[in-house]
């Protein structure tokens, strides 16, 4: 994969573009990397962009990038640590910061990452150096835990039903596997012609989400970057289901004073076209934040 065929397409990239406003002058963080989608058209734009990632593996991307385009810089750490980026970039202030808080479709596609159901490969769901995988929590956690995790972050209906069939089949046999995680599911949760999404989704979601404590990173990163906007700097966030959506909704609204105040009253959703040409990005919501004065 090249960056002229990217692994991932970039979400409502038009829109990050139009409210980022990249120039020549302008410096904006790009705290969600990947494969480069947002990164590439800023610099494009003759910006210059510090960007993040937790995932090694983007490595190959920002070197291809980096070829081509000198404001170019790169941390490899989780975008929680945005103060400490820009400490050792010795910026107190950037004009734009982006995030796009979906896993990479190059996430999904690789097996042996064990993101998806899709394709078998180990349980693991690590987005960084993280020491708990999902193998951890599928084997170790208590049966209300998992309950717990199953129905808080994905909102999995049958999440005791599932956690209890898990208890039961590991203590016969560790569950090592995508595939078998997914069939265990499956027999708990039935495909039905009404619900078009596979059965193992929620409780794959509510996993990922507890291996790399995501929702707190998120709380973490928000409050940061708030802070460390320049003057007429903006905050453009794009979540993908409703647990990041609140939070990035709630702090939105606790910034929003004086000082602060928001682009989208309402979220900015993916139009017709874009659609068509990325089904994945249709429960992508866009909210967008502006400072006013320091």
């Amino acid at each position: 994969m090249t960056l002229n065929n990217p692994p991932h397409t970039s979400v409502m990239l038009n829109e990050v573009v139009a409210f980022t406003n990249p120039t020549a002058d302008t410096i904006i963080v790009d705290c969600t990397f990947g494969a480069g989608g947002y990164t590439r058209k800023l610099l494009e734009k003759e910006a210059s962009v510090i960007a993040i990632d937790q995932d090694a593996s983007v490595k190959k991307f920002v070197n291809e990038l980096s070829k081509q385009y000198s404001k170019l810089k790169f941390h490899n750490c989780n975008y929680s640590q945005i103060d400490e980026v820009l400490e050792q970039e010795n910026l107190t202030g950037v004009d734009g910061i982006v995030m796009d808080l979906g896993v990479s479709s190059m996430q999904l596609d690789q097996a042996e990452r064990g993101f998806s159901f899709m394709h078998d490969g180990p349980l693991d769901m690590r987005m960084g150096e993280n020491s708990i995988s999902a193998y951890d929590i599928i084997n170790g956690y208590a049966e209300k835990d998992l309950a717990d995790i199953f129905y808080y972050y994905g909102g999995e209906r049958h999440s005791r039903k599932i956690a209890r069939l898990i208890i039961e089949e590991r203590a016969k046999e560790k569950i090592t596997t995508t595939k078998n995680l997914a069939d265990l599911i499956c027999r708990v949760v039935k495909r039905s012609h009404k619900n078009p999404i596979h059965p193992a989704t929620r409780v794959f979601q509510a996993i990922r989400i507890a291996v790399n404590d995501e929702l707190n990173h998120l709380k973490i990163a928000i409050n940061k970057s708030i802070k460390l906007l320049k003057e007429n700097g903006v905050l453009v966030i794009v979540s993908f289901h409703s647990l990041e959506d609140m939070i990035v909704k709630k702090l939105f609204k606790d910034a929003a004073s004086e000082n602060y105040h928001l682009l989208t009253k309402k979220p900015l959703t993916p139009t017709e076209e874009e659609l068509k040409l990325n089904p994945r990005s249709s429960s992508a919501k866009m909210r967008v934040l502006k400072r006013d004065k320091l």
